[in-house]
C-alpha cells in the first residue's frame, strides 16, 4: 500500500492539469519505514520530444539533483505521470520503461493521473508484480 499525502496529491494533480495536453511527470518523494509515505511531489520536465502527449522521459539530470537533495530517511518512492485523454493505467511504453527503472529503484510506485480535457479524473497507483514484468494495481491511502 502506499500512502499519499493531500499535500503531494493535490501538488501532482495541479501539475497534471498544467501539464495538459501534454505528459506531466515527477518523483514521489517520503519515507520508507513501517509504511510507505508519500510527503512530497517532485516536478521534472518532460523531455520526450518524439510525442510528449502521449510519452515521458524524465530528465536524467533533474533526477541526479533530485536524488541528491533528499533529507537524511528521505527516499524516492516512486514516479508519476499524467495521461491526457486516456485512462489511469499503465500503457506498454509505461510497463517497457518500468521493467528498465526497476534496475535502478526496486519496489518503487507508479501513479498515473488520468486528466480529461483538462480536469483530472482519476489518480491510481501501479507495482510491478513479482516477476517485475506486470503492473499490478496497488492500494491508495490518502493521508
Amino acid at each position: 500500500m502506499l500512502i499519499l499525502e493531500g499535500t503531494a496529491l493535490n501538488a501532482m494533480r495541479a501539475h497534471a492539469r498544467e501539464a495538459y495536453p501534454y505528459e506531466c511527470c515527477g518523483l514521489m518523494v517520503g519515507f520508507d519505514d513501517e509504511r510507505r509515505v508519500v510527503h512530497r511531489a517532485l516536478r521534472l520536465r518532460n523531455v520526450n520530444t518524439e510525442s510528449p502527449q502521449v510519452r515521458y522521459d524524465l530528465d536524467p539530470l533533474e533526477v541526479s539533483r533530485a536524488e541528491k537533495s533528499l533529507a537524511p530517511r528521505e527516499t524516492i518512492l516512486g514516479i508519476y505521470h499524467s495521461h491526457p485523454d486516456h485512462p489511469a493505467r499503465p500503457s506498454q511504453f509505461d510497463t517497457d520503461r518500468a521493467v528498465e527503472t526497476a534496475r535502478l529503484w526496486p519496489g518503487v510506485s507508479y501513479i498515473v493521473i488520468a486528466v480529461k480535457q483538462g480536469e483530472v479524473e482519476a489518480v491510481r497507483s501501479w507495482q510491478l508484480d513479482e516477476s517485475r514484468q506486470v503492473f499490478e494495481a496497488e492500494p491508495l491511502e490518502i493521508a
